[in-house]
């Protein structure tokens, strides 16, 4: 990522998607752009109560929407995309808005490409953080102490890097930012 970024730079956006593995600073990133630029996030109102588990083990609300990450988890265990799905949650957003679930990892160019046919303006954010810091992280929150033990850390790594060689290819709008410049972004974390 470009050393001068500022959250500022995004606002010419409309739909914002937050995309990384678990414990790489996705629910912080979208907390700043919740908050700092106003953008419109609907876990808010569908998922308020949900936490994670932070860097000192503290909970967090993880600002992932629950239907958002059923309609995922759904797409991802039929191995289909419903479009039909995809427009009409689209829809009911309001503008500007940021996504975060880690779900995207494996979904998220086709919701891209769907935002674009329903002439939003999207940006794509990858967040990246070092694999030893994310192995580490994963070991001591319940959820992705599970999905650590089980095997699927290579699996959300080997999705998450294709998402991103397609965005690339694709040319679709986005930007990567690293776990500290995450950090650095938050006034509380300086």
């Amino acid at each position: 990522m470009d050393k001068s970024f500022k959250l500022q730079d995004i606002k010419q956006y409309e739909i914002v998607f937050i995309c990384g593995l678990y414990k790489t600073g996705t629910s912080l990133l979208t907390q700043l752009i919740e908050t700092d630029l106003r953008y419109f996030n609907p876990s808010a109102s569908t998922n308020p109560n949900e936490r994670g588990y932070g860097r000192k083990k503290e909970r967090y609300h993880t600002r992932e929407c629950k239907q958002l990450r059923s309609l995922n988890l759904g797409f991802i265990n039929s191995s289909k995309i419903d479009e039909r799905s995809i427009f009409n949650y689209l829809d009911t957003l309001q503008k500007p808005s940021v996504l975060k679930d880690p779900q995207f990892c494996f979904t998220l160019c086709d919701w891209y490409e769907k935002a674009i046919a329903m002439n939003f303006n999207p940006l794509i954010i990858f967040t990246n953080r070092e694999l030893v810091e994310i192995k580490e992280s994963w070991s001591f929150a319940p959820y992705t102490k599970g999905l650590l033990e089980n095997g699927k850390l290579d699996l959300f790594l080997a999705a998450y890097n294709e998402q991103i060689m397609v965005a690339k290819e694709k040319k679709l709008s986005h930007i990567s930012i690293e776990f500290n410049e995450i950090l650095n972004l938050s006034p509380e974390l300086k």
